[in-house]
């Protein structure tokens, strides 16, 4: 039997036929697209990931072809993303720590929990192989698009942080199904789960108070490694099964930030930023033998959050925009914009002289208009956005200062997340949300907390890594620091 399916890449879409059961991977390389798998189709690698249209993404060498799919390819900024990631990700021996009396078919879970965003992917523990990635919204963004907005619900309701707790806990147990569907495997198969997460989604994973997070001295309940039992977390999986939150620094700095560093090889470097642009703005600079950390209020604008037209990276939202033409995730209607469509249109409006040095706008920009929607740049989204680059840009300042270095001293700057993934880097330079002078020194390491945590589900090596590099790191709390409020207004302008 012959399925359609139905390719798109950067914008172009042919249709061919494939056989049921063939698989993707295998169908894909023999109609000449050059799908990046470095590790030869295996399943080890995780990078030769695809799009399907509601579907989600899944590895194209694990993918078997059932019915007529509507396929979406990386486009060719996307594929140099995904091989420089694969490139700069540290090498380990897979040596798995798990009981193998719990399981015949044991299946390990890394799970990257966003402020909005949450990312799973699932390997069998007995050889590496990657069995599906998936990605969801975070449910809790209906009570907020920030941390403190989720700290507050807790704290003005009774059954806030049960509520907050119990929606994680259900995304899991959704996307546990979904692989239980997709792969025939069982709950009982399901013996591992380690968590990567900024402080307070870790605290609200766990069912733990984070009210001390959001009031000084910023002094979290736990940050080294917390084992937990599924049972009492409401997750459906082996009873025996270890839920492991992987380290953290800070209230502040997490252990999302913890596993991305660690994650990326910096053998043969002495300085380096790392950037994690998420909700929550993290910056760490490694410096021979000192590693500084900081995080800024950068990240609700380019999550969506604050952006009169925004949204987050979900299908049709605008995530480029170049002279007045854009593209959409999943190539649909537009949604709204993104982050990264967010920064090409400043940089746009930059260029055409729409918005000044101070960003004032002389109109606001049109989008996109259909009679229904309505999607436009106002004032508001430019003073946003003021306030966020500015912020990223202090942050680093500081932390430049506080090792004793300067631009020029700094070998790599490495953008980590999901807006670090996709962000032109011109364009970001262009608003000034990273530092010119850092041209061409830029990776694009793409999800490296969720790499990180996928290390360690494989490595108990590298999850003993984990506890060591988050013991070095000295976190700088910029609302402490007299300087910061100064750079602050300092950086707000355009250049």
């Amino acid at each position: 039997m012959k399925h359609e399916i139905e390719i798109i890449q950067d914008g172009e879409s042919i249709s061919i036929k494939a056989g049921d059961g063939e698989v993707l991977l295998d169908v894909l390389r023999t109609k000449g697209y050059n799908i990046y798998s470095p590790c030869g189709g295996e399943g080890t690698c995780g990078k030769c990931t695809v799009h399907i249209i509601g579907k989600g993404t899944v590895a194209a060498c694990r993918y078997i072809i059932s019915e007529d799919i509507t396929v979406i390819l990386p486009g060719a900024g996307e594929m140099n993303v995904l091989s420089t990631q694969y490139e700069n990700t540290v090498d380990i021996d897979f040596m798995p720590f798990y009981d193998a009396r719990l399981s015949g078919r044991p299946v390990g879970c890394a799970l990257d929990i966003g402020t909005t965003t949450m990312v799973y992917y699932f390997i069998d523990l007995k050889d590496g192989t990657l069995l599906r990635t998936y990605s969801d919204i975070n449910p809790q963004v209906r009570y907020g698009a920030d941390v403190i907005s989720r700290i507050n619900y807790c704290t003005e309701n009774d059954d806030g942080l049960e509520t907050l707790q119990s929606l994680l806990a259900g995304s899991v147990n959704s996307n546990i199904r979904r692989l239980i569907n997709d792969t025939q495997r069982k709950e009982d198969d399901i013996i591992s789960i380690n968590i990567a997460g900024n402080t307070t989604m870790l605290h609200l994973m766990a069912g733990v108070d984070p009210s001390p997070i959001a009031f000084a001295p910023f002094t979290p309940v736990f940050t080294e490694q917390k084992n937990l039992n599924p049972s009492k977390l409401g997750i459906n999986i082996n009873e025996q099964a270890s839920i492991k939150m992987l380290p953290s620094v800070s209230a502040y700095v997490g252990s999302d930030i913890v596993a991305g560093l660690a994650s990326i090889d910096l053998e043969g470097y002495e300085t380096c930023l790392y950037i994690d642009i998420g909700t929550n703005g993290e910056i760490v600079l490694v410096n021979k033998n000192k590693i500084f950390a900081c995080a800024t209020a950068a990240g609700p604008a380019f999550e969506g959050a604050r952006i009169s037209c925004g949204c987050p990276a979900v299908e049709g939202a605008i995530n480029t925009f170049k002279e007045g033409y854009f593209t959409t995730i999943g190539r649909t209607d537009p949604v709204g914009v993104c982050g990264s469509g967010l920064v090409d249109i400043i940089a746009y409006m930059l260029d055409k002289g729409l918005v000044s040095a101070t960003g004032e706008i002389t109109d606001e920009l049109e989008i996109f208009t259909d009679g229904k929607k309505d999607l436009r740049i106002t004032q508001q989204d430019i003073r946003e956005v003021q306030l966020a680059k500015a912020a990223i840009s202090a942050g680093i300042d500081i932390l430049l200062r506080r090792g004793g270095c300067c631009y020029d001293d700094v070998e790599l700057l490495i953008l980590a997340g999901g807006f670090g993934n996709y962000i032109s880097v011109d364009n970001a330079m262009r608003t000034g949300i990273l530092p010119a002078e850092l041209k061409n020194k830029v990776i694009q390491a793409g999800n490296a907390a969720g790499t990180g945590a996928l290390l360690a589900l494989k490595s108990r090596e590298f999850n003993h890594q984990l506890d060591k590099l988050a013991s070095r790191i000295e976190y700088i709390e910029l609302s402490a620091d007299r300087e910061f409020a100064k750079l602050y207004v300092d950086r707000m302008n355009f250049e």
